[in-house]
């Protein structure tokens, strides 16, 4: 019994598969679908290369996210790409300029948005811009001196950007707090997960105690950057642990490393998450290997794709 829950298990968590011809073994035209944490990295299988899968693999992003500039340069840089961005989202630490004429004299002030996201206008009020974009914000600015001055003309620029903190949890190798700022998004702070991080569960908790889940799989492999949001200060990151995580290479357009979700097989594996067989492909012999923790070896079985 104690066998047989073992290889449950190995079955849940690990898959090696290799096509293997019925005349001969011809690797060329095989698959391969295992596990990427057991054997040894870049070991070889079957006269294959199998690399081995991180969590960045499993998002096709490279593990290197360090930034190598001046920090003047990066200041201008971000100034410039979110004026250019109607969606750029006012940010605690945002520093504007605020030009209008009082009826006699040219007026020059500078504004800053708060840790609470307001902007103090001196004798003029105050401004919510907790969800406010830079254009939105504009226009309310620009409208609240007109009320004051008709023939006000007023003008506001963005100066500066500001930043904040992400907290980051759960299956990472500790948690910590990142720097994020406006135009950071949720994948830009993952970088310290685990090999057995979720990409498909990473929760995102707002400083008002909201919480809600992405996919990070569904955003940077299929474009969907609703499940890719930008953060906000306050928020904490929580990345889940996985459930099946295999490696897939061979004769697939797509090879890598990829998370299933409950409900999905080795059918799925192949022909949506690998973007279907290549020409030449044999998939009537493919090789189950599931790895026996207990005597650390790989126990290889047979399968027709077609029939399953």
């Amino acid at each position: 019994m104690k066998f047989r829950r073992m290889v449950f298990i190995s079955i849940l968590f690990t898959w090696f598969v290799a096509n293997v011809c019925a005349a001969d073994t011809n690797i060329s035209t095989g698959l391969v679908v295992r596990s990427p944490f057991f054997g040894v990295e870049g070991k070889e299988i079957a006269e294959e290369i199998v690399p081995f899968g991180s969590f960045s693999n499993q998002l096709g992003i490279s593990g290197d996210t360090s930034v190598d500039q001046d920090g003047d340069v990066i200041a201008k840089q971000r100034i410039l790409m979110a004026i250019s961005n109607v969606s750029y989202p006012v940010t605690p630490g945002d520093s504007f300029r605020l030009i209008y004429t009082d009826g006699v004299n040219r007026v020059t002030m500078d504004l800053q948005v708060d840790g609470t996201y307001h902007v103090d206008i001196p004798a003029m009020g105050t401004i919510d811009a907790s969800k406010m974009t830079f254009p939105q914000l504009k226009e309310k600015i620009c409208s609240l001196v007109g009320t004051y001055y008709s023939y006000a003309n007023p003008q506001l620029s963005l100066i500066g950007t500001g930043s904040f903190y992400v907290t980051v949890k759960g299956e990472v190798a500790s948690t910590d707090s990142y720097p994020a700022w406006g135009l950071s998004r949720l994948s830009s702070v993952v970088s310290s997960a685990t090999n057995y991080a979720s990409s498909r569960d990473v929760m995102v908790t707002s400083l008002d105690g909201t919480s809600r889940k992405y996919d990070l799989y569904k955003a940077l492999r299929e474009g969907d950057l609703s499940q890719d949001p930008f953060l906000k200060a306050g928020d904490v990151v929580t990345i889940g642990k996985a459930e099946r995580i295999v490696t897939l290479s061979g004769k697939v357009f797509r090879p890598g490393t990829y998370q299933l979700l409950k409900g999905e097989d080795l059918k799925d594996l192949v022909t949506v998450y690998g973007g279907g067989l290549m020409p030449g492909a044999d998939i009537q012999h493919v090789r189950v290997q599931r790895f026996d923790t207990n005597t650390s070896q790989w126990n290889a079985t047979y399968v027709d794709l077609l029939e399953n």
